[in-house]
């Protein structure tokens, strides 16, 4: 019987996925293989045993690729340092003036921010209002960050370089949902996106929860996004 509105919580886990990966998992980045949640497989139209079934078989299918394919011996360390030597150096030096730096630690602070950033506008409610200021704060954090970032302590300084993981990841995925948005994309799959001239889903919710469902009428309705960093700008593929 129907009496009342039933409570659920709501969690964004099925709005994962995202690395591009072929039939055999491996990126664009030769070498790299996402497999599980990371890879794009993961979509809007996967029931969840079957996203776990498609995590697990393009985990095995990578693993065989890379045993058929990649089974030379590894670099050898003068080899493999020549290759790491820029990236290792560039990482040490970005550590050292962490260290050395006199500003307040706000780590904890700027990783919080993203994370409120990414709750609040790409979570399971996307607004086009907000997501265009989120992708504007998004960018001035990533342009800013590294300047920012303070360390005393061990621990410190890996907060510092996930902290700027994050900050490059949360920009290129909500400039993912932006141009999800600016090309018409409607509600689908784990998300509701407010429409005014939309309908409500319960009569006496406020006027700010109206939305318009997807029809697969529109072509970015009907096609995965991709997209990649070039330059500190993000293009589509």
């Amino acid at each position: 019987m129907k009496n009342e509105p039933l409570e659920i919580a709501v969690c964004g886990q099925h709005n994962n996925g995202g690395l591009k990966g072929n039939i055999w998992r491996e990126s664009d980045l030769k070498h790299l293989f996402p497999v599980g949640e990371v890879n794009g497989s993961h979509d809007v139209h996967r029931a969840g045993g079957s996203s776990l079934n498609s995590g697990q078989v393009g985990s095995y299918r990578a693993a065989l690729y890379i045993c058929k394919r990649y089974n030379k011996k590894p670099a050898d360390f003068e080899s493999f340092l020549r290759k790491a030597k820029y990236q290792v150096e560039k990482r040490l030096k970005l550590a050292n003036r962490w260290k050395s730096s006199e500003r307040r630690i706000k780590n904890l602070e700027f990783l919080a921010d993203i994370r409120h950033r990414m709750s609040e506008t790409a979570g399971i409610i996307h607004n086009k209002e907000k997501t265009d200021l989120a992708v504007k704060e998004a960018y001035a954090l990533l342009k800013q960050v590294h300047k920012e970032i303070a360390a005393s302590t061990v621990k410190e300084l890996a907060r510092g370089f996930l902290l700027m993981d994050h900050c490059l990841i949360h920009y290129i995925y909500l400039e993912a949902v932006k141009y999800y948005l600016e090309s018409g994309g409607r509600s689908r799959g784990s998300f509701l996106v407010t429409d005014p001239k939309g309908i409500k889903p319960v009569n006496n919710l406020e006027s700010k929860w109206r939305y318009s469902l997807y029809n697969y009428n529109r072509d970015i309705e009907k096609d995965i996004i991709e997209i990649r960093l070039k330059n500190t700008k993000v293009e589509k593929l």
